[in-house]
């Protein structure tokens, strides 16, 4: 089952090789440092049920009917127990069931009741029963899944949140590699995010599917996911889709990186050594993606706003013909790294984006303009940045929409042709102080 979360972590890595994304610092810091955890009963036992039903769940390699049956068996530690009762008031919220049908099959369903708590700290969880039912044939070779959660929030001083009507479902088959093979889908009704004297953001009609197509040695995975809707602070953005094709994984290069991954969790590793194995095991396979021509191709990354659309389509692959040198290091790895981008976002957008700011830095003044005063400094904020853009080649117009060949190979940066420069992650050197005693 873990397969489906590394397929992920090496696109995401294929992505965050590209310069334009790398330059964000707060995402890699974010990834490796651990907030200060709360102090809270319900975060204690979370966190003490969390642990012991990872471990008894195992690696997760290969047939998960011995895994399934672990958990299913597993009986918690005296310290846990105590933790969870005092929380969830019973000593098994988690209940797991198993039983056996024709041929062999084997069912497991999961189901945890009802409940809302409410700790001293005032933190406040509160959930809908949940149910989730597995059906594998008598190897595990064959799983079909579907689970329901009607909802589940979570609150404290600084922020609430609701999750409603969440459901899934799938079919799958574990090949040789154990790599599975098959479709999963997934879908959120809304998601409400209510900051503490904030609005309430409102995400609503999310879904998620994927499909893994086996053929040959190699292996294709699609990922699609579309959110209706994403309201807040009196704007709304429609229809924000992603569709992306990680085509050609090479399954025993795959299999190996997930297996060097499965025994680090196993003996106890921290993040920041995962980390580092998943990089060192990222640059051996190298070789092996550039030469089948392992590719992410981003079909469609789009959104609208106010009835414009804006959109980015694209591939990031590895140059072919690399050597073992080109893996060496994590900069020779980049370096590799071939990536061709078409971003359009049409005048139209920028106007309406130019109309929503001039609103609110008026408003911010205690200013009150007229829908026509607006509108005039929207057009002329528009006027300038797409001149600019136009005079500077990154942009092009074409009918009405401003089109940007974004291409990035052999460690340089190009729009439209157009060398950029590349941030260096490196602060200028503090200006030296004189000495005490010297002329000024």
């Amino acid at each position: 089952m873990k397969k489906a979360l590394v397929l992920s972590a090496l696109s995401s890595a294929l992505l965050l090789s590209f310069p334009a994304v790398a330059a964000e610092p707060a995402i890699a810091e974010t990834a490796i440092v651990k907030p200060a955890k709360p102090s809270s009963d319900m975060f204690e036992a979370l966190a003490a049920l969390g642990k012991e039903l990872k471990a008894a769940m195992g690696s997760g390699r290969g047939n998960p009917i011995p895994y399934l049956d672990q958990l299913a068996a597993h009986e918690y530690s005296d310290a846990t127990r105590e933790k969870v009762a005092t929380v969830f008031g019973s000593k098994e919220p988690l209940n797991i069931r198993r039983s056996t049908g024709a041929n062999g099959q084997v069912s497991y369903a999961f189901t945890a009741p009802a409940y809302h708590y409410l700790d001293s700290n005032a933190n406040t969880i509160s959930w809908s029963d949940l149910v989730l039912e597995l059906q594998l044939d008598k190897a595990g070779r064959n799983m079909v899944s579907k689970g329901s959660w009607g909802s589940f929030s979570i609150a404290d001083k600084d922020m609430a949140m609701v999750i409603s009507d969440i459901s899934g479902d799938g079919k799958q088959r574990r090949n040789a590699q154990n790599i599975w093979i098959g479709k999963l889908h997934g879908a959120i009704g809304k998601i409400v995010v209510t900051p503490a004297n904030t609005p309430a953001v409102v995400l609503d009609a999310l879904s998620f599917a994927s499909n893994a197509v086996e053929h040959g040695k190699a292996v294709d995975i699609g990922y699609d996911a579309r959110i209706k809707s994403i309201s807040g602070f009196g704007e709304q953005v429609d229809d924000i889709h992603y569709a992306m094709r990680l085509l050609n994984i090479d399954m025993r290069a795959l299999e190996k990186l997930t297996d060097t991954l499965a025994d680090a969790d196993q003996a106890g590793k921290t993040k920041e050594q995962k980390l580092a194995l998943f990089a060192e095991q990222l640059k051996s396979m190298g070789k092996t993606l550039a030469a089948r021509g392992t590719a992410l191709e981003i079909d469609d990354f789009s959104a609208a706003f106010h009835g414009q659309r804006a959109t980015i389509k694209g591939k990031v692959w590895l140059a072919p013909g690399s050597g073992n040198a080109d893996f060496a290091s994590l900069d020779k790895f980049g370096k590799k790294i071939m990536v061709r981008l078409t971003v359009k976002v049409p005048v139209a957008l920028v106007t309406e984006i130019a109309k929503v700011v001039t609103a609110r830095q008026a408003t911010a003044k205690g200013e009150t303009q007229s829908p026509e005063a607006i509108a005039q400094a929207a057009q002329t904020a528009t006027d300038f940045i797409v001149g600019k853009m136009l005079n500077e080649s990154v942009a092009k117009l074409d009918n009405g929409v401003l089109v940007s060949l974004i291409e990035f190979k052999g460690g340089k940066l190009t729009c439209n042709g157009k060398e950029m420069s590349l941030p260096t992650g490196t602060r200028p050197a503090p200006a030296a102080k004189p000495e005490a005693g010297s002329a000024e």
